[in-house]
């Protein structure tokens, strides 16, 4: 067996499916019996549902879930200080998915299945130690104890990760000293059913998502933290009033489906792998629920990292490739945790002076078209580059967009097609017979396409090797055969050298 992959959420129901997409034997394992039921992970954001699109998967999540067009904050006084339309994101999904966790884990292990990989449920990772060239893991499940032996072990096993256990990968960080409450329900009021809204009040933080269905998440700050105890879970009441203090005493709450309360965590595991095992999603990093990044910078991780292992492992890449992992992945995640940081502690500001100043910030700054924008790029995770990356190479003037690392612009959609698949995709703009020579030379590994109208959403770019994780691996100005092959012996192993 290739590889075992640990925890049947998300990232890993996803890490699973990109293994076997890319050629290799997968066994996936989760503890619990079941899959998830309540809602958990709400919002997907526009470079997920591409992430989904490659795989063929964005129309059946886009129709079962709620596209969220925009979010507006308001003040305790009931002004709205900013409102900002998703529509401004950019390419092929311009706004928010809502739609519970448990929607997609279903629809992720649907996706799964289509490769013959089924979870295995009820059965968890005892113990593992890494002996030569393999993992020696001990399973437990109802039928008792196995052992098996596999390549690589891939922990996706949540923020208790017993594969970073067993590691003795640290977890830095701390627990905010707070106590939430979250309700899935409905919810009777005059606010547009389609956006999201922050009540950023006086005494409090009360955040509203929409949800199929005409539900609405509800999150709400519930108070300082008084014992080691887990917090009490709220009830209707407690929603009910906060939305009353929100400027909607005639609001309605009914029908929960989930009602929790919880702690934030903001932590960052130390290492991100360590020899062939490795970590991603909530196992490597956790933080505030603040724009709602976890799941999907958990998703990016297995694709990041699903392409690479499939490589190194099949011998068409150097076994450094995995190293690049860490090296692109953990800045994302330390970004990630830094801004939800930030935007979580905005709305606990109480100081009158503090709050006046932020809230003036918010109706001035919060309405310039370059900050909306650039808010928008980072919460929908497209801003997200490796341009600092050991396997990524350009050769174009600086100032020229996009750059090696960027991620490849989508504007036509033969690009689109074009990069569909599991190989990277050497893309030429003009005649270009060298591209058809070196496909053929990595064939299986890269495939060739000539995508002429899309000359100037590359710069002007003579070719342009894109990742299969859809980002620029190699770009050059002008026809750089010698550049390009001394690229690819770099990353890639070819077929008469395997």
């Amino acid at each position: 067996m290739d590889a075992l992959v640990v925890g049947a959420g998300p990232t890993g129901l996803l890490m699973a499916a990109e293994l076997a997409r890319h050629g290799l034997q997968v066994r996936v394992i989760d503890r619990d019996e079941h899959a998830a039921t309540e809602s958990r992970a709400l919002a997907i954001h526009a470079r997920t549902v591409e992430l989904l699109d490659d795989l063929g998967l964005a129309g059946t999540f886009v129709q079962r879930g709620l596209r969220a067009s925009g979010v507006s904050m308001w003040s305790s006084s009931g002004e709205r200080l900013v409102h900002i339309a998703f529509d401004e994101i950019g390419g092929p999904f311009p706004f928010v998915l809502d739609l519970p966790q448990s929607a997609t884990e279903a629809l992720l292990e649907r996706h799964l299945g289509e490769f013959g990989v089924v979870v295995e449920r009820r059965t968890e990772l005892a113990a593992f130690e890494q002996v030569s060239g393999c993992v020696r893991a001990t399973l437990r499940s109802p039928a008792g104890e196995e052992t098996v032996e596999v390549r690589w072990v891939m922990g996706c096993d949540g923020a208790h990760s017993s594969v970073r256990r067993g590691l003795a990968i640290g977890f830095e960080g701390a627990t905010v000293e707070l106590d939430w409450g979250l309700a899935d329900v409905a919810v009777q009021w005059p606010l547009a059913g389609d956006e999201m809204h922050m009540f950023l009040l006086e005494d409090g933080l009360l955040a509203a998502f929409p949800m199929p269905e005409g539900r609405w998440r509800l999150i709400a700050e519930i108070g300082p933290s008084s014992a080691r105890e887990p917090p009490p879970t709220p009830d209707l009441d407690f929603f009910a009033t906060y939305l009353g203090r929100a400027g909607h005493p005639d609001a309605t709450v009914a029908d929960p489906r989930w009602l929790a309360a919880f702690r934030v965590n903001e932590r960052q595991a130390s290492h991100m792998r360590d020899r062939r095992a490795f970590i991603a999603g909530d196992a490597a990093h956790v933080h505030s629920p603040a724009g709602g990044q976890g799941m999907n910078t958990g998703l990016q991780d297995a694709y990041n990292l699903a392409w690479k292992l499939a490589l190194v492992e099949r011998g068409h890449a150097p076994a450094a490739l995995l190293d690049t992992y860490e090296t692109e992945r953990r800045p994302v995640a330390q970004r990630v945790i830094k801004q939800t940081s930030a935007l979580f502690r905005m709305g606990l500001i109480r100081a009158p002076a503090a709050r006046r100043l932020r809230d003036a910030v918010l109706r001035h700054v919060g309405a310039l078209a370059p900050v909306q924008r650039r808010f928008l790029q980072s919460i929908s995770e497209r801003d997200v580059n490796y341009r600092d990356s050991p396997i990524v190479a350009d050769y174009r003037r600086p100032h020229d967009a996009p750059r090696a690392g960027d991620l490849a612009p989508d504007t036509d959609p033969h690009v689109r097609d074009a990069l569909r698949g599991s190989e990277h995709v050497l893309l030429t703009f003009g005649d270009e017979p060298a591209a058809e020579l070196i496909a053929k030379e990595y064939r299986g590994l890269v495939r060739a396409a000539a995508v002429p109208s899309a000359r100037k959403a590359f710069g002007g770019a003579a070719l342009c090797l894109v990742r299969p994780d859809g980002y620029v691996g190699f770009i050059a100005g002008k026809t750089d055969e010698a550049a390009l092959r001394g690229y690819l012996d770099r990353v890639l192993i070819s077929p008469d050298q395997a």
